[in-house]
């Protein structure tokens, strides 16, 4: 099974970025169904 997101990090005044690494979870019913880790590289 494999599901896709995708999140626009497009600037704009209300949202800060920061470089770095970051991760995201999934949670189904309070429950970690995985992690992903990603490194943010903003130019």
């Amino acid at each position: 099974m494999s599901i896709d997101k995708s999140h626009s990090f497009r600037l704009i005044t209300t949202r800060r970025y920061y470089a770095g690494p970051h991760a995201i979870e999934i949670l189904i019913n309070g429950v970690s169904a995985g992690n992903r880790g990603f490194s943010l590289v903003i130019d």
